[in-house]
Parts: C-alpha cells; structure tokens; sequence
C-alpha cells in the first residue's frame, strides 16, 4: 500500500530527527545529513518527492566527484542517484 506524504514525511521525521522537511503543494523536500559509516564521509543530501515518481536523491555537498575521464556511476543526467536495487 502506497503511504501519503504526510505519512513519508512522519516516517523521514522519525528515522532522521534533525531533518529539515517540508510539504507544499503535493511535494515533500527534505534535506538531512547522512553517513553510511563511521569511516565514511558525512554528506548532505536533498529528497524530493511526489509520490507520482520515484524519489529524487540528490547529494548537495560534497560533490561527488569520479576518476578523471569515467562517468560518475549510479547517477541520472539531472544528477541524482539510482538507487534501485533489482528484485
């Protein structure tokens, strides 16, 4: 069952306290800190959502940067992140 923005928003309030999350319009923004691991970097992420389509992820800062000459993988056009896992 599909859950409402009102009901993402709750959800992302829950697991990610200090976020910063909006809904207008039939549209959530959130934006929060994230770090995969305590070895990992710590990045600033934006979230938008619909419900239309899937989430656009983006990281905001650091930028996230590829070896030289290679495509930054994982990463649509617009600059957000696939983040689809098959099955």
């Amino acid at each position: 069952m599909k859950q409402s923005l009102v009901q993402q928003a709750v959800a992302l309030r829950a697991r990610f306290p200090d976020a910063s999350i909006k809904l207008a319009q039939k549209r959530l923004d959130c934006r929060c800190t994230l770090q995969p691991s305590s070895a990992s970097r710590t990045y600033r992420v934006r979230i938008t959502y619909t419900g239309l389509a899937y989430p656009k992820v983006r990281v905001t800062t650091p930028a996230l940067d590829s070896p030289t000459g290679k495509s930054l993988p994982h990463v649509f056009n617009d600059r957000s992140l696939c983040l689809h896992l098959d099955d």
